[in-house]
């Protein structure tokens, strides 16, 4: 389970390791935080539709590729 408070690290973990050296550089770390706040859940949805395809074969047709059809 995810937790908000794990984001929470990761913002306040990019303001101490980044060296801010001009005050306009300051306003893009929130946008990296939700970047990888997106990346990760990304991740874990992914990881979740494996396991599912991977515990009940008969759902996988959902999540199938069809692009290579000829």
């Amino acid at each position: 389970m995810l937790y908000p408070s794990y984001f929470k690290l990761h913002v306040r973990r990019l303001r101490l390791v980044t060296r801010i050296t001009y005050l306009c550089k300051l306003t893009g770390m929130p946008s990296l935080a939700a970047f990888l706040k997106l990346e990760l859940f990304r991740a874990y949805s992914l990881f979740c539709i494996g396991r599912l395809m991977n515990n009940q074969p008969e759902l996988a047709v959902l999540f199938k590729d069809n692009t290579n059809k000829k």
